[in-house]
C-alpha cells in the first residue's frame, strides 16, 4: 500500500514524495529496532532461566553430598509439586539406568541436548503457553539428573513484548505516515503558491507576492522572503522603465504636435508640387510616424496601469468581430485581399472593455494585412475552447520564423530587421497589454502556410452576462 501510495504521489509532489520515502525509511528503522529489542529479550530470558537451572543444580549438588540419594529425591519432589501446571522436567536415573525419580517416561537418551519440545516431553499437565523446557544435566556421583524448567515465563513475556511492540510499531508508523503527508503536503501546498504566484507574475501580474505562512519551515519562509523581495526590485525597475517611457513620449507629443503645425504653416508659401511642398509633405509624414509612436507608448502605459478595470463591462465579443470585419473588408479589397468571418451561432459574452478589445482586433488583423501578399485569405474568428471564449486572426501568409514567435509580442520587435516597411513594433504589443489586463492568454501558431494569432480570454462569468444577455 505504502508503495502505491509513493508511485501515486511521485508524479505530482517531489516534496510528498520525499516526505513519504523518509516517513517509510523511519518506519523500516523503527522495524529493526523493534526486532533487535525483540531478539535480545528473548536471549536474556534464555540466560535467566538457565542461571535459574544452574542455581538449583547447585542446590542439588549440596542435598546429595549432604542428605545422598534420598535428600536429592525429597527435593525433587518438592521442587515439581511447588511448580503447577508441569512446569518442571525431572528425570533421575542411577548408573544403570535405573529411575530414581522421574515425572516423564522419558530415558536420558530421549532428551538429548539444552532444549525438548513439549510433546516430546510427555510431562502430565504440562502448561499451555510453554513451548518446552529449558534442560540442564548435573552428574551426583554416579548418578546422572536432567534438570528442566518451563518457559512458560519466556513465552508469556515474549507474548506482552510482541503485542506491546506491534502496537507501538503501529502507532509509530501511523504517526509517522500522518505527520510525513502532513509535511509533505503543507510543502506541497506552499511550493504551488510560489509557482502560482511566479506563474501569475510571467504573466504579467506583477504586484503578486506569495502570501505569508508562518507555520511552514524557516527554509521556505527564507525562500518565499527572497522571492518577495526581488519580485518587490523587479517590480519597481518595470514600473520605473514605464514611468520613464511615458514621461518621454509625454513629453515629446507636445514639442512633435507644434513643429507639425509649424511645418503645415511653412508649406503653405509653397505650390502644391514644389521640392520643397514634397519635402515638407515627407517631413509631416515623419512626424505622423514619430506622433504614433508615442501615442501607441501612451496607450500600452493606460493599459497596463490596470485602471481601465473599471470600465469593464459584458461585452459580446461575436458583435465585436462583426464590426471590426465590416470596418476592414473594404481595406482587405484595396490590397487585393480577402478577410473572411467566421461568428459561433449565439453570443460570446466576456467581461471586459470593448473599445480596448476591439482596438487589439483590428490591430491583429491590421497585422495579418500589412504582412501577407496580395491574394491572401485572412480570417477572423469568435470561437470556443474548454468553455471559454476565444478571438482568433488567422492566415495563409508566410508566417514568423519559429525563433520570433516568443518575440514578437515584445514592444519595438519587429520580424524585418531591414525595418523598410510600415510599422512600429508597437501593435501586437499592445495586443499582449490589453490580454494581460483581462487575464486573457494570448499567443501565436505557425500554420505552415500562415500564421494564426490567438486570445483566449477567461470563461464568463454567469452573474455578469445574464442580466446583460436578456435584456
Amino acid at each position: 500500500m505504502l508503495r502505491r501510495l509513493l508511485r501515486q504521489a511521485a508524479p505530482r509532489s517531489t516534496a510528498l514524495h520525499l516526505s513519504l520515502r523518509y516517513s517509510a525509511l523511519y518506519t523500516a528503522v523503527t522495524l529493526l529496532v523493534f526486532a533487535f529489542a525483540y531478539v535480545e529479550t528473548r536471549r536474556e530470558v534464555s540466560e535467566m532461566l538457565g542461571d535459574q537451572l544452574e542455581g538449583e543444580a547447585e542446590i542439588l549438588r549440596e542435598r546429595y553430598q549432604d542428605l545422598g540419594l534420598p535428600g536429592v529425591v525429597g527435593t525433587l519432589e518438592v521442587m515439581v509439586s511447588l511448580n503447577a501446571r508441569g512446569s518442571r522436567f525431572a528425570l533421575f536415573v542411577g548408573p544403570e539406568g535405573e529411575r530414581l525419580y522421574a515425572n516423564t517416561p522419558l530415558t536420558p537418551e530421549e532428551a538429548p541436548g539444552r532444549f525438548i519440545d513439549k510433546a516430546k516431553a510427555q510431562v502430565v499437565s504440562s502448561d499451555e503457553e510453554m513451548s518446552g523446557y529449558e534442560l540442564r544435566r548435573v552428574h551426583l556421583g554416579p548418578n546422572l539428573l536432567i534438570l528442566g524448567v518451563g518457559d512458560h515465563m519466556r513465552m508469556e513475556i515474549l507474548e506482552a513484548l510482541a503485542a506491546a511492540l506491534a502496537v507501538g510499531f503501529g502507532l509509530i508508523a501511523a504517526t509517522g505516515l500522518i505527520f510525513g503527508l502532513s509535511i509533505g503536503r503543507r510543502t506541497e501546498r506552499r511550493l504551488r503558491e510560489i509557482d502560482r504566484t511566479l506563474t501569475a507574475v510571467g504573466r504579467g501580474a506583477i504586484g503578486l507576492r506569495i502570501p505569508e505562512a508562518p507555520r511552514q519551515t524557516s527554509e521556505l519562509l527564507r525562500l518565499s522572503g527572497s522571492i518577495n523581495a526581488t519580485l518587490g526590485e523587479l517590480e519597481k525597475l518595470m514600473e520605473t522603465q514605464k514611468r520613464i517611457s511615458a514621461d518621454i513620449a509625454h513629453d515629446l507629443k507636445t514639442p512633435l504636435q507644434r513643429l507639425r503645425q509649424r511645418l503645415e504653416r511653412f508649406g503653405l508659401g509653397f505650390a502644391p508640387e514644389s521640392p520643397e511642398a514634397m519635402e515638407i509633405e515627407q517631413a509631416l509624414e515623419s512626424v505622423d510616424h514619430l506622433m504614433s509612436v508615442f501615442q501607441a507608448i501612451l496607450r500600452i502605459a493606460e493599459i497596463e496601469d490596470h485602471r481601465r478595470r473599471a470600465r469593464f463591462a459584458p461585452v459580446d465579443l461575436a458583435e465585436l468581430a462583426a464590426r471590426v470585419h465590416d470596418a476592414y473588408e473594404p481595406v482587405a479589397e484595396e490590397k487585393g485581399q480577402i478577410l473572411r468571418l467566421k461568428l459561433p451561432e449565439r453570443a460570446a459574452w466576456i467581461f471586459g472593455d470593448g473599445e480596448l478589445i476591439a482596438q487589439a482586433a483590428v490591430n491583429a488583423v491590421e497585422n495579418g494585412l500589412r504582412h501577407c501578399p496580395p491574394g491572401s485569405e485572412i480570417e477572423l474568428e469568435v470561437g470556443e475552447a474548454e468553455g471559454a471564449p476565444v478571438l482568433r486572426v488567422s492566415d495563409d501568409g508566410p508566417g514568423v520564423p519559429p525563433e520570433e514567435v516568443g518575440k514578437v509580442f515584445d514592444k519595438f520587435h519587429r520580424v524585418e530587421r531591414s525595418r523598410t516597411t510600415p510599422g512600429n513594433g508597437l501593435g501586437l504589443a499592445l495586443v499582449k497589454a490589453v490580454a494581460d489586463l483581462h487575464e486573457a492568454r494570448v499567443g501565436l501558431e505557425n500554420l505552415h502556410p500562415g500564421l494564426r494569432l490567438e486570445i483566449r480570454f477567461p470563461p464568463p462569468e454567469p452573474a455578469r452576462t445574464t442580466q446583460r444577455g436578456t435584456t
